[in-house]
């Protein structure tokens, strides 16, 4: 592919909420529109002149909208706008020069050949970063992944903070099963938590070492559950990011770092934090067929945005790596790469993560949460028909589907890295508690058996037993054991969360409780145990 038709692509690939570019040739126009993370209050053009050595030499730019430029930044004849501890770059309000350090061809931060004109132009959005505002409530849809406006849009605050408007008269709970596999790697680096009692399914993938994914499987879920509980939940899972590499980083333990994905169930709608490449992919069904939906960004080193940022904090991309060394361009840990400890909040590798928030529908059948061993052999669309068509075969069996998937992977596609998909079946439930969901089998199989303590994390496997025994309820959560052989022995974790501190602090006590009168079947056994008033406290 000629040089010429790859900065096509990549300029094509810039999502129309932010900008692009409309002439092209040996000079071309980059227009940067207003966001709620930047200072802009109009859209600003920028002239771009490519010279004959390009792209060897970097070219140069001129700002064509000089009275667009917000006036408490310009002094002395120049626009200057601070980032961080770090100066992005200036403007000459007189000439419109633009002076980038990502332009500087004398540094190692600065331009390289392998850059395109994508780069360049969120190198020029970067000029106009740092406005005043929440970055879980907003954030740039990535270059070349456009999301549908109305439901996992990210270019406007109303759209990404929508609730559920319809469908209110119904319930979710989820089923969820864990498989994973070493592969051809010597150790196994991965972690999977999932909270039953909390609606979270968290995965890490550790590279560099097992150390900051062992250690961010014990306490990231733990964070987000707690701050949950007095915050919104994308501030929440924000937060608990942020916060837990701070802390790693601080703690200085070793150099290892991990990739990280959360997804937490509320109600209705689904929140979904990333750091890298592990990828939540939401199955729903159509009219012939089940499609899938990215909820997730892939955050490597290869997105024009990422190599922007990367270079504005003093680092540079090689080889489609950080550095020249790591491939993923958001983690947590890999302290070689953060610049906290020399009183900075950047760093090539950021702990930001992007939050997206869905309602959920009537049509969403399953969620898929796997590390990169498995997207980088399978699309999302062939994850999901490859679950829907052996669910079919395997008469619903969870678990088996999920082993099935985490082998074609490594055996058939010849997958080099370890593999861990976490796969969670959405149960849809009308206010009369009767089952409304249709997916991977008739009968939902509910996997696990949740026991909620106040300690913390709790590691479980499945009862083989085909027994049921009734739940005890309390503020913390429920407690049950059903019915688990229907799913073999799914691994699994959870913890109880704190209370809500707005909420109620008297407990309530257990009444002794019966056995389920009707339990010919698994929708009945649903019925009894989501129905609220066969576990209500007696005044």
């Amino acid at each position: 592919m000629r040089r010429s038709e790859v900065e096509v692509r990549a300029l094509q690939g810039i999502p129309a909420s932010v900008g692009g570019c409309s002439e092209f040739g040996t000079e071309l126009k980059l227009e940067v529109f207003p966001g709620p993370d930047l200072v802009l209050e109009r859209s600003c053009s920028f002239d771009v002149n490519l010279p004959k050595e390009y792209p060897v030499r970097p070219p140069s730019v001129r700002c064509r909208s000089i009275e667009a430029l917000p006036s408490k930044f310009c002094s002395n004849g120049t626009y200057r706008r601070r980032g961080g501890d770090e100066i992005e770059g200036t403007i000459d309000t007189s000439s419109g020069r633009v002076r980038l350090g990502l332009l500087d061809e004398k540094t190692q931060c600065g331009w390289s050949r392998s850059y395109d004109l994508a780069v360049l132009f969120y190198g020029l959005r970067r000029l106009f970063s740092g406005a005043d505002h929440s970055p879980w409530d907003w954030f740039p849809t990535p270059p070349g992944r456009h999301a549908t406006p109305d439901k996992t849009t990210t270019t406007t605050v109303a759209t990404r903070r929508s609730r559920p408007t319809t469908h209110h008269h119904r319930r979710v709970s989820i089923a969820a099963v864990e498989a994973s596999t070493r592969g051809r790697r010597r150790e196994m680096e991965d972690v999977t938590t999932v909270i039953p009692d909390a609606g979270l399914v968290c995965l890490f993938d550790g590279h560099g070492g097992r150390g900051c994914a062992a250690w961010a499987g014990r306490n990231v879920p733990r964070k987000i559950v707690e701050l949950a509980a007095r915050l919104d939940p994308r501030e929440a899972m924000w937060r608990a990011f942020v916060d837990a590499d701070r802390e790693w980083v601080a703690g200085r333990q070793d150099t290892s770092g991990c990739t990280a994905i959360a997804a937490l169930f509320r109600d209705r709608t689904l929140y979904v934090a990333n750091l890298g490449d592990c990828r939540c992919v939401l199955a729903r069904r159509g009219r012939s067929t089940t499609l899938a939906r990215d909820l997730s960004f892939d955050a490597r080193a290869d997105r024009p945005d990422e190599i922007a940022r990367i270079c504005a904090a003093r680092g540079f991309v090689a080889n489609r790596r950080v550095n020249g060394q790591l491939a993923v361009s958001r983690a947590l840990g890999d302290v070689a790469y953060k610049h906290y400890v020399a009183g900075s909040n950047r760093g090539p590798v950021s702990s930001r993560p992007d939050v997206v928030e869905i309602a959920l529908e009537p049509a969403d059948d399953f969620l898929v949460v796997a590390c990169d061993g498995l997207w980088d052999v399978l699309s999302s669309q062939a994850v999901v028909d490859f679950v829907r068509s052996n669910a079919e075969a395997s008469t619903g069996n969870l678990k088996t589907v999920c082993e099935k998937l985490v082998r074609h992977a490594v055996d058939d596609k010849k997958s080099t890295d370890n593999v861990s998909v976490c796969l969670v079946k959405i149960l849809h439930y009308h206010a009369t508690h009767r089952s409304t969901s249709v997916g991977l089998s008739s009968t939902p199989r509910f996997p696990f058996g949740a026991s909620a303590t106040s300690r913390g994390i709790r590691t479980l496997s499945a009862s083989s037993s085909s027994s049921c025994e009734p739940p005890s309820i309390d503020h913390l959560g429920s407690s049950s054991r059903i019915n688990a052989s229907l799913m073999g022995n799914a691994r699994l974790a959870t913890f109880a969360a704190r209370p809500n501190p707005a909420a109620t602090s008297k407990r309530l006590s257990t009444p002794a409780l019966a056995a389920p009168k009707i339990a010919d079947n698994d929708d009945d056994l649903f019925e009894y145990l989501l129905d609220d008033r066969n576990f209500a406290a007696k005044a």
